[in-house]
């Protein structure tokens, strides 16, 4: 599963990092895969994190987005490729497949099975360790921004089973170490 977590700093610039756990039946391991990425959308440059199965993950992992008109669309353009690839592709009906954590331009968006909204606040997250990871982020206003998610994503690590590092965190402005 996954912890991804995502913030728009007092600056206004977006910063999101994951972490690099997969896991399938009772078995955990860590890809190098990276879970959060630099893509561009609608002519701009976004930071996008991933949650779900690994086959739409790497279904969607490098799609083209950059003729995508919003992020609605690009929510759409994903379910798609979805059904293009995975023609069989079933979902469980308590919980989406997938969801993207869009971060930029002073703004957090959830895509998610065909849909986009916008996250009212500063910072999100998604995954199995989201609730963790929003814990940190909820109390940790006062320190920085790589800090702060870092210090969500290690909280997920300690308290979720299938949440793993190293983690990747990405700066809007620029791509950072990983932690």
């Amino acid at each position: 599963m996954t912890a991804v977590a995502a913030l728009i700093d007092k600056d206004g610039n977006a910063w999101i990092g994951g972490d690099s756990a997969i896991t399938w039946s009772d078995r955990i391991m860590c890809t190098k895969n990276p879970k959060v990425w630099r893509t561009e959308i609608a002519g701009r440059f976004w930071l996008v994190g991933y949650a779900g199965r690994g086959d739409v993950f790497s279904a969607i992992r490098n799609l083209d987005l950059s003729d995508a008109a919003t992020l609605g669309s690009v929510s759409i353009a994903v379910y798609e490729r979805i059904q293009e690839v995975l023609p069989y592709f079933e979902q469980a009906d308590d919980e989406p497949a997938w969801s993207l954590l869009v971060a930029g331009w002073g703004s957090l968006w959830i895509l998610s099975d065909g849909s986009a909204d916008e996250v009212s606040g500063d910072y999100c997250a998604i995954g199995s360790g989201s609730e963790v990871a929003l814990g940190v982020l909820s109390v940790s206003a006062q320190i920085d921004p790589k800090s702060r998610i870092t210090a969500a994503l290690m909280s997920a690590e300690r308290h979720c089973a299938d949440v793993r590092g190293p983690f990747k965190i990405l700066r809007e402005a620029e791509e950072a170490d990983p932690a």
